[in-house]
């Protein structure tokens, strides 16, 4: 079940990666949900559900599940014509396992704006946990006793909370909270179990979203859990006490994915963030020797080294009188590796030095990504063609996220450590 849980995450990421309006990809995200002709795609498109709802090795549990609100998409605030999604969210139901999940899309790698306003806005003040309608993501916490969140983290569950959609309750569109509460008949509820679920940036929302709901009636749900993978930390040690104590780690059916749990590959820096950035390359190791360039990637050429730990030593800066701590938490290591392109798991090993940001790129992302779909056996989810209608090029991408790199580097430039450019190996001898 929670296999099934995990790849529902994935399957939330499903209008990433394209433009168009808030309907257009709340459109897209409906077709590869449940099948359909799609400008994006030069077939019918078999859709997620129809397809893992069969019989088969990879069928999700149950093999009943069906969307039940939404899904939605919607754009940055402020958004005139098109954009990439600032943020996803569909519920599923599954009658045989009694079960609801809500799927929430992680960052959108080429939206400048999931970037700089849902992962890097996590500076102090935080903002008082538990939210209230007044604080309008406000950072107002300085004492480090008080529970509070980042406004990133707040940023991406009030954008949650706005949103609204279609559902199996009845005409019209409704906000989660009111389908949840409302949309599903109390003796239902009580007899079925709710899951919110996320990857990267929506394995801090989710479980906040979780906790917020519970904290504003939570319905009467028999159950609630949390199955999070790859998300950064959302808030400081009283927040991750009192969540801890809301969503005590319960066993699943898989021992690999008990409930209430971030899961964090130990070489992904992403779930490391806010809390123990230092782990992929500490400042310790900015020594005159060669060593000093060692890093959780490999080795890391002079000039790379420079930049990269510049940049995580700016965010360690920036976010120290946080306190960041993070959930109930799982180290998994899947080793280095990523699927190839017929589908096979192709492990790799660190060899040789990396010389750029390109180069260096893959293995961020593999570690990302393919490594918890291989740890956790999940199926590798077809999306739609990288250069179907409205998908965003290639050459965009890179642009977007050199945008995003040098709006984060003026965000953060009052932290920036002061480091020369160390000397390359051959010339520290």
């Amino acid at each position: 079940m929670a296999q099934s849980v995990a790849t529902m995450a994935f399957a939330s990421y499903g209008a990433s990666g394209i433009t168009g309006t808030a309907a257009e990809l709340t459109a897209d995200l409906n077709v590869f949900l449940n099948g359909g002709a799609s400008p994006l795609a030069p077939a019918p498109w078999k859709g997620f559900f129809p397809q893992y709802n069969q019989a088969g090795a990879q069928q999700l549990a149950g093999g009943d599940w069906s969307v039940v609100w939404g899904p939605v998409v919607i754009l940055p605030p402020g958004t005139v014509g098109t954009d990439t999604a600032a943020n996803s969210m569909y519920v599923a139901y599954s009658p045989s396992n009694a079960m609801y999940v809500v799927a929430i899309a992680g960052t959108d790698f080429t939206s400048v704006y999931d970037w700089l306003e849902e992962d890097f806005y996590v500076d102090p003040p935080l903002v008082a946990w538990p939210l209230s309608a007044q604080d309008m993501c406000q950072g107002t916490v300085t004492d480090p006793s008080a529970a509070g969140i980042s406004v990133a983290t707040c940023t991406g569950v009030t954008n949650l909370k706005s949103m609204t959609g279609s559902s199996a309750a009845g005409p019209g569109a409704i906000s989660l909270y009111d389908f949840l509460t409302s949309g599903v008949p109390a003796g239902t509820q009580q007899n079925s179990t709710l899951v919110f679920t996320g990857h990267s940036l929506a394995g801090a929302l989710s479980p906040t979203l979780a906790f917020d709901y519970k904290l504003n009636g939570g319905g009467s749900w028999g159950a609630m859990r949390v199955l999070a993978l790859a998300g950064p930390t959302p808030g400081n040690t009283a927040f991750s006490n009192a969540f801890g104590a809301a969503f005590p780690q319960a066993q699943s059916d898989d021992s690999k994915l008990p409930w209430n749990t971030n899961f964090r590959n130990t070489l992904d820096i992403v779930p490391h963030a806010w809390d123990d950035l230092s782990a992929f390359l500490p400042k310790a190791t900015f020594v005159p020797q060669p060593t000093r360039y060692r890093s959780k990637w490999g080795l890391l050429s002079g000039g790379i080294y420079s930049a990269v730990w510049s940049g995580i030593h700016s965010a360690m800066n920036a976010v120290q009188n946080a306190s960041y701590t993070p959930i109930t938490y799982q180290d998994v290591n899947p080793g280095y590796g990523h699927f190839n392109a017929t589908g096979d798991w192709d492990p790799q090993v660190p060899s040789g030095k990396i010389n750029s940001l390109t180069e260096l790129g893959p293995w961020v992302e593999w570690a990302h990504h393919d490594g918890y779909v291989y740890y956790f056996q999940l199926p590798q989810l077809a999306m739609f063609p990288a250069k179907a209608t409205r998908a965003v090029a290639n050459e965009e991408r890179i642009a977007r996220r050199r945008l995003t790199a040098q709006l984060y580097l003026l965000k953060t430039a009052a932290y920036a450590p002061e480091v020369e450019k160390p000397a390359e190996p051959d010339e520290a001898g």
